[in-house]
């Protein structure tokens, strides 16, 4: 089977769905195309390319805008919801650019539209708006790398004397933009209350990005919190393991978090988010510093059954049989 797959990015140093997902059609024997449309000209000189592949697949929103421009050209495409773009606008945009969310808003609906199948990366509906067109929805729900995130291929007590953790240890792990910094500051202020109890205590921030500055400035002052580095992908799951508790840092569901609870480790998160094994609460200081000490006090880890990559391929690969052939 031969398939179209235009990617929005596909990030090595953090890999999105796009990478997991091609990587795993590859595996079943998919001769996967793989377009960038990071860069609009190139995408779309790549899209025309192979235009003549029946099943196209446009995952993220910088590839949908290609799929939606390139349509008459072209002809139907699925369209892979990563995430509900306008919304991350909202979260990451500043001053006159937030005059522009509404409009982000009006494609991100267009691109569905004019869809043959979306893909929904969640467990459940991302967004009102696909309620209206279940019809055209296929449950294809984000995964995690089983062969990477096995628990059984590290030793904690191991993993944590190469690195010297003798301390309950809360992590996040990352890229350290904007749309973190809200969520992950008071964090940071709870681990004054945390260290009431546990006094030596620590909260890892793992990663890089353009607000790591501010984050750094933010730990000034707070005893416990360390603002490291970028850490290869391949490593994550050592951190992982020797960690406590793990910091969903966002309203939603993300890749880290199932990565984080096929390793065990117990995570918190905002309300919004109803995941199995993830502790919800109001996100500010004290009730994040609460959440945290229960999950210290009863130590142990999270036992959760995930869907894997391989899963996500297969439901994509069996909807592009159903409708095009082998």
């Amino acid at each position: 089977m031969e398939v179209l797959f235009v990617c929005s990015s596909v990030d090595e140093k953090f890999p999105q769905r796009d990478y997991h997902v091609c990587r795993e059609l590859r595996m079943l024997g998919c001769k996967v195309r793989v377009v960038s449309a990071y860069n609009p000209v190139f995408g779309v000189l790549g899209v025309l390319r192979f235009r003549r592949v029946k099943c196209k697949i446009f995952c993220g929103f910088r590839a949908g805008v290609l799929a939606l421009l390139l349509r008459p050209l072209v002809g139907e495409y699925f369209y892979d919801v990563v995430e509900w773009k306008a919304d991350l606008c909202r979260d990451n945009w500043r001053g006159i650019k937030r005059l522009l969310v509404p409009l982000v808003e009006i494609v991100d609906k267009m691109i569905i539209r004019c869809a043959r199948v979306v893909f929904n990366a969640g467990k459940g509906f991302v967004h009102p708006f696909l309620r209206g067109l279940r019809w055209k929805v296929v449950f294809a729900e984000n995964g995690y790398n089983n062969e990477l995130f096995n628990p059984e291929k590290y030793d904690r007590r191991l993993v944590r004397e190469k690195y010297g953790v003798n301390f309950p240890l809360v992590v996040y792990i990352g890229k350290l933009t904007n749309m973190y910094v809200r969520y992950l500051v008071p964090v940071i202020e709870a681990m004054n209350i945390v260290r009431e109890r546990f006094p030596n205590a620590e909260f890892w921030i793992i990663g890089d990005g353009a607000a790591r500055e501010v984050l750094m400035e933010a730990a000034k002052g707070v005893s416990g919190v360390r603002v490291l580095g970028y850490v290869p992908y391949e490593r994550v799951p050592e951190f992982v393991v020797m960690a406590d508790v793990g910091v969903n840092a966002y309203n939603t569901e993300s890749l880290k978090l199932r990565e984080w609870l096929a390793m065990g480790l117990p995570v918190i998160a905002p309300q919004e988010v109803k995941f199995p094994g993830v502790t919800s609460c109001k996100w500010t200081r004290g009730e994040i510093a609460g959440s945290i000490i229960r999950l210290l006090e009863n130590g142990g880890r999270v036992e959760v059954k995930l869907n894997t990559w391989r899963d996500t391929a297969e439901v994509i690969m069996s909807t592009c049989r159903r409708l095009y052939g082998d």
